[in-house]
């Protein structure tokens, strides 16, 4: 089981699905870890009803970091702006 775990890290580091940058934005945000140096910004699109339409991310670190920022843009699709905040 373990290493069907790591080989689904690698194959979404390699190929992640939400890479990219979105121009222009609703929202962006970005952060360090000053511990490992990871960097990630998250950019989302909003529709009128402050619905999450579209999610991108950038930024460098480890395979951890790039692959969790990918599934958490594609856990935030179509969520309210309210849900993404845990509101």
């Amino acid at each position: 089981m373990e290493d069907l775990y790591r080989e689904l890290i690698i194959d979404r580091y390699h190929h992640p699905l939400y890479r990219g940058t979105l121009e222009p934005n609703d929202i962006s945000f970005e952060d360090d870890n000053p511990l490992c140096g990871d960097h990630i910004r998250i950019d989302l699109r909003l529709n009128g009803e402050n619905r999450v339409v579209e999610a991108a991310f950038s930024g460098q670190g480890c395979a951890i970091s790039q692959v969790s920022a990918d599934l958490l843009v594609e856990h935030i699709l179509g969520k309210t702006l309210d849900e993404v905040l845990g509101s």
